[in-house]
C-alpha cells in the first residue's frame, strides 16, 4: 500500500516507516515548518520531502509522482484540504481533539485551559467539513493537572501506531465511522486566553493558563504597567524572603497568600 504524508511531525514520519505492507512514498509539509532537521530525516526514511504553502502545489508534485499514492495521512499541518483534492485522493486525518467537543486548532491547549479530564486522539476521513469527517476511531487518556500541551501530545502519539490499521479496515468496509453531527469548534486561542488576572483567578486557573503555554512563549502577567511571560506560579503561606529581590521572580499577596512567579527572562 502506497502512502503520502501532509504535516511536519518527525514523530508521524517515523511511525509510518515502520507500518507494516505500507510504503510512505512523499512527504509534504508546510513551508513554514522547513527544517534542517526534517530534511536529514526525509533522507534517512528515504521519504520525498516537498515544503508547500497550498494544497494547488501538491497536485503539482503528484502528477510528477511515479508511484500511484492510495491515500494520504494528515497530522500537523494548517494546509487545508478542499473539494478539488478530495475528488483525487483520500485523506485520513489525525487530530488531538475529540470531534464532538474539541474541534479546531490548538485542542490541547484548550484541555488544558478548561481543566478537562481527558484528551483524545481522533482519526477521521477528511470530508469538505473542518475536523467533520467519519469519526473511524479514538483513543483517550486521562490529563493531570501537571500536564501540558507537549506532554499531552507525545502520550497521544503513542496511541496512533494503535489505530493506523483501522484505516484499512474502513476502507474495505471492514470497519464502520460515524459521522458526528453538531460538533464543537473551538476559535483559535487569543492572547487574552493565557492572561493571569491576579485579582479575579483562582490559583488552579492560573496554573491552569500557565500549563497550557508549555512549550510556547509562557503564560502573560502584568505587572506595573509591564508586561512579563511567566512558566510557573508557587503558592505559600508566608513571604518567601529567599526570592525577595531576584531578577527571574514576581511575589505578589492577596488574601494572606503569597504568589510566587517565575519569569522567562
Amino acid at each position: 500500500m502506497n502512502i503520502g504524508y501532509i504535516g511536519s511531525s518527525a514523530t508521524m514520519i517515523k511511525i509510518l516507516k515502520d507500518w507494516k505492507n505500507h510504503n510512505i512514498c512523499v512527504w509534504f509539509c508546510d513551508s513554514s515548518k522547513e527544517s534542517s532537521e526534517l530534511e536529514l530525516l526525509s533522507e534517512k526514511m528515504q521519504v520525498s520531502l516537498f515544503y508547500i504553502n497550498k494544497e494547488e502545489q501538491i497536485i503539482e508534485q503528484m502528477a510528477k509522482c511515479p508511484k500511484q499514492i492510495d491515500y494520504f495521512i494528515v497530522y500537523k499541518t494548517g494546509i487545508i484540504i478542499h473539494e478539488k483534492m478530495l475528488d483525487k485522493y483520500s485523506f485520513f486525518n489525525f487530530h488531538p481533539g475529540s470531534l464532538e467537543t474539541n474541534r479546531g486548532a490548538y485542542p490541547l491547549v484548550w484541555s488544558v485551559l478548561l481543566g478537562e479530564k481527558e484528551a483524545t486522539m481522533s482519526l477521521h476521513q477528511i470530508n469538505e467539513g473542518i475536523d467533520a469527517g467519519p469519526l473511524i476511531c479514538e483513543k483517550k487518556i486521562y490529563i493531570s493537572e501537571n500536564d501540558t500541551p507537549p506532554c499531552l501530545e507525545k502520550r497521544l502519539e503513542k496511541e496512533i501506531p494503535l489505530m493506523l490499521d483501522k484505516i484499512d479496515f474502513y476502507r474495505s468496509g471492514k470497519c464502520d465511522a460515524k459521522i458526528i453531527e453538531n460538533g464543537v469548534y473551538r476559535r483559535k486561542i487569543q492572547k487574552n486566553d493565557y492572561t493571569i488576572d491576579f485579582e479575579k483567578d483562582s490559583y488552579e486557573i492560573m496554573c491552569r493558563k500557565i500549563n497550557s503555554q508549555k512549550g510556547y512563549e509562557g503564560a502573560v502577567l502584568w505587572y506595573k504597567g509591564k508586561e512579563f511571560r511567566c512558566i510557573s506560579v508557587e503558592l505559600m503561606d508566608e513571604f518567601p524572603s529567599a526570592y525577595e529581590g531576584v531578577s527571574d521572580k514576581i511575589v505578589l499577596e492577596r488574601d494572606n497568600q503569597w504568589y510566587c512567579f517565575s519569569l522567562i527572562i
